[in-house]
This record gives C-alpha cells, structure tokens and sequence, in this order.
C-alpha cells in the first residue's frame, strides 16, 4: 500500500497510465495537475498557470495527458513535457473528460460555472481533428456528477442531479438508453459486454440489465454515498464513498470480497489500473494506491 501526499483539498480525479507505472490526479482548486510515478511516489506537476484544473484523462497511446482546464481542454505529452494549450474547446466548464478505449474520441462533461439552472451537455470530439467538436448530447437539468464509455466504445454514460442516467450510442448501430434512478447520479460503470450497468444514486450500488433497463442485483454495506466506481477486467468493482471506505465487489456473487479504511477523510474518487492489478482512491489531501492480490 502506497500513499501520495501533496494535494490540497479533496482529491477530484485520478487517472491511470496504461501501462499502470503513473496515476494522475488533481485536487481542490489546483492549477496544476500532478503525475506520480509509481511505486516511487515521485510527483511531476503540469508546467503553466490556467485556470483550476477540473479533471485529467490518460490517452489509452499512453503519450499524452488530457487536462480539464476551465471552459479548455489542454494535452499535456508526457516524454517532452509540453503542453498544447486550448488544444480543444467546451461549450461550458468542463467538469470531467474521458477517452474512448481506442483513443479516437474524447468526452467531455460541460456545465455552467456557477450552477444555474440549465442543462448539462457532453461535447465529442475527435483527437486526430484538433479542434474541431465531432457531435454532443444534451443531458438533463442540474450539476452532472458522473460521465464514462463501455469497454466495448459503443455506449458513453453521463448522470446527475436529475436522478436520471443517460447512455447514448456513440455508433451507429448503438441506441440511446436512459435509467431512471432512486437519488442523484454519483458514479456509473459498464461492463465488459455491455450488458450489465452498475449505478451509485446514494449509499448502495444498484446493477441495472442493459436490455431491460431494469435493475437486477444490489449491493449493500457502506455507511455514506458511493461517490466513485470503477470495474476492473474481470468484473470485480471498486467503490469509494464518503463514510471513507473503499470496498471491492464480487458480481458474480453479489457480495463484498474486502472493505478498506485508510483514514483519509472521505472518498471521492476511484480508478482501476487497465489490468486491474492495482487499485487507487482518493480523499482529503491524500491518494491510497494498493495491489489488488
């Protein structure tokens, strides 16, 4: 178990390289982000003074880092140390950004600074065509708090505040999918065949069928409300709540395989390695990375 110390504030994002030799996170009102190399624990901090930085993405090429900067997107290439500034530009604040598997899209997760009543969007793009926004979706009213594609690429996933769960089809043989849900949106991931769903909208996570958009498992035990999941390769979930504890899930057998408590305040965000070796959380100043075996 490795703790990364540093941040100021709760940690907001994490992201691992794929290769899982750094994790990349950013917290509070940073204007930074930070690069830990791993199991070192050394830190390397985004060069430039932009706006805060709201979230940070690894490109799956493992070259690049895409930073969340305000309304920009930046790419920060990681063996020369350089960043393009304002490579791409969102229709709002964009609150948090992901990669497609394959590299070929980016998303981000756009909303109004100051939380005025309006709806959130998600604006596509393309890093082969700088600049250049490839299509978007319009989400519901209120914050957006979650955003994530399928495995598979097919499917990209956005909740929040409107207790609804979004998944439209980025192909164009994939259909658009909503999920109604008991509370706001916290955290969603998709499985592997892109069958199965699993949803945080308070203090339990709830397993959704895909095709019947109804749900099918619970699984129950943290104290507060999961804040982040994640899903490793061979379906194992990794949820982070504010009660402080991490736990990981067994979906097979709907239960809980281990729960951990590391004493760093509550938990907001959370990420598997691509290969599910190692797991990571976030809470107040602090990052726990820990090898699953």
């Amino acid at each position: 178990m490795l703790k990364l110390q540093g941040h100021r504030g709760k940690v907001r994002a994490l992201a691992f390289s794929p290769d899982g030799r750094r994790l990349a996170s950013v917290a509070g009102r940073e204007r930074h982000a930070s690069l830990w190399e791993l199991p070192a624990g050394t830190r390397t901090l985004s060069l430039g003074d932009a706006d805060e930085v709201q979230s940070v993405a690894y490109a799956p090429d493992g070259e690049s880092m895409l930073i969340a900067s305000g309304r920009h997107l930046r790419r920060w290439h990681i063996a020369t140390g350089t960043i393009t500034e304002r490579w791409f530009r969102g229709s709002n604040y964009c609150w948090q950004v992901a990669y497609s598997p394959d590299g070929s899209l980016l998303a981000a997760l756009c909303y109004n600074r100051r939380g005025e009543a309006d709806r959130f969007r998600v604006d596509l793009f393309r890093p082969a065509q700088a600049g250049r926004l490839a299509k978007f979706f319009v989400g519901g009213y209120g914050w957006p708090m979650c955003l994530a594609f399928s495995p598979t690429g097919r499917f990209l996933a956005a909740g929040g505040a409107d207790k609804t769960l979004r998944v439209w089809g980025v192909k164009p043989e994939a259909k658009a999918v909503w999920f109604k849900c008991a509370g706001n949106v916290l955290a969603v991931t998709i499985f592997a065949n892109d069958t199965l769903v699993a949803v945080s909208a308070g203090k339990k996570i709830t397993l959704y069928d895909f095709a019947t958009h109804k749900p099918c498992g619970e699984l129950t035990g943290h104290t507060g409300h999961v804040c982040a999941l994640g899903a490793a390769p061979d379906g194992t979930i990794l949820s982070a709540a504010d009660d402080g504890t991490a736990r990981l899930w067994d979906i097979t057998g709907r239960r809980e395989r281990a729960c951990f408590d590391w004493n760093i305040g509550g938990l907001n965000v959370a990420a598997f390695s691509p290969d599910g070796m190692l797991a990571a959380v976030g809470g107040e100043d602090e990052i726990v990375v820990w090898d699953i075996e």
